[in-house]
């Protein structure tokens, strides 16, 4: 290690993978694509493939685009960035980096019959699920896992780096159907 791989991180965005595991585990991803999974699992950079995935995502789910709690985020791609400031689009929730995170975390919520209001906040069922798997791929007591909230609303979690890199390891070696699925998604 280099540092100190103890330090308590807020991984936020490179959590996305652990963060969809419920989804695959549940059932309620079971008929995603892989460009869909692999949505859920990273952010995107509103580019109009994403977009569209995001939205299929959402109608999937049986959502409209005004479910999401993300707001919208500035496109990360420089050359989307220009173009929407160019042709003075408005931005919605859909072109959040996270949006096609959020449309997995409603998707799960939906599939559970859970409500959807609130599924990004700490205190839901969602976000209650997502901590499981967190704590059990990384290793780290629930009880001993922060939470903040993310820049697109949704519960972020604190963690030892060294946790982070475990999940990740078992993550990468597991033959658990939803980790093999995540991997494939991703490459």
């Amino acid at each position: 290690s280099w540092g100190d791989p103890d330090a308590v991180i807020l991984p936020r965005s490179s959590c996305k993978m652990l963060q969809a595991l419920p989804l695959l585990e549940s059932g309620a991803g079971a008929g995603l694509t892989s460009e869909q999974l692999a949505l859920a699992c990273a952010s995107h950079s509103s580019e109009p493939g994403h977009l569209s995935l995001a939205a299929s995502m959402l109608a999937r789910a049986g959502h409209a685009e005004a479910a999401l709690a993300c707001g919208p985020h500035v496109p990360l791609s420089p050359d989307v960035a220009a173009l929407v400031a160019r042709e003075g689009r408005t931005l919605t929730p859909l072109w959040s980096n996270c949006s096609g995170k959020h449309a997995g975390m409603l998707a799960l919520a939906a599939y559970h019959g859970w409500p959807t209001a609130g599924y990004e906040r700490a205190a839901h069922r969602v976000q209650e699920r997502i901590l499981v798997e967190v704590s059990r791929w990384t290793g780290t007591p629930q009880d001993a896992v922060g939470q903040a909230v993310d820049g697109c609303t949704a519960v972020c979690f604190a963690l030892p780096l060294s946790a982070m890199a475990l999940g990740y390891a078992r993550l990468a070696a597991s033959a658990d159907p939803s980790a093999v699925r995540i991997r494939e998604a991703m490459m």
